[in-house]
């Protein structure tokens, strides 16, 4: 796979990280979530994409985590993070970490609050 720009999820993750564990130079990762797995609330999506060390760009569409996976702010290269559809009610202070994102898009969330420093 290596020109991979898109990647549909369903509830079969150990699919999906066998996939991407052959892509470890991936810059930009899409991942949305299939009709059927709308609604559930035991997804968690896998640690081990917090391996992707080069990922610059993520986007995370229709994918029903409850909350912002720790992983993400191990992305020390992430620019552009966008988190659509989820059930996240908050945006964790270790964003703040991430001192090379640029944007941050966060849209059709039940978010409660913002962190301090990205309020200011």
């Amino acid at each position: 796979m290596k020109r991979v720009h898109h990647i549909w999820v369903d509830a079969d993750m150990p699919k999906l990280m066998s996939r991407i564990r052959s892509i470890k130079r991936l810059r930009h990762l899409h991942l949305q979530g299939l009709p059927k797995i709308y609604g559930r609330t035991d997804i968690v999506l896998p640690q081990e994409l917090g391996e992707l060390g080069q990922l610059r760009s993520l986007m995370l569409l229709n994918i029903p985590y409850q909350a912002f996976p720790g992983w993400i702010f191990r992305l020390g290269k992430l620019r552009q993070l966008i988190g659509r559809g989820t059930e996240a009610t908050k945006i964790p202070e270790a964003i703040c970490r991430l001192d090379k994102l640029r944007a941050l898009r966060v849209e059709n969330c039940p978010l409660d609050s913002l962190p301090y420093n990205l309020r200011r």
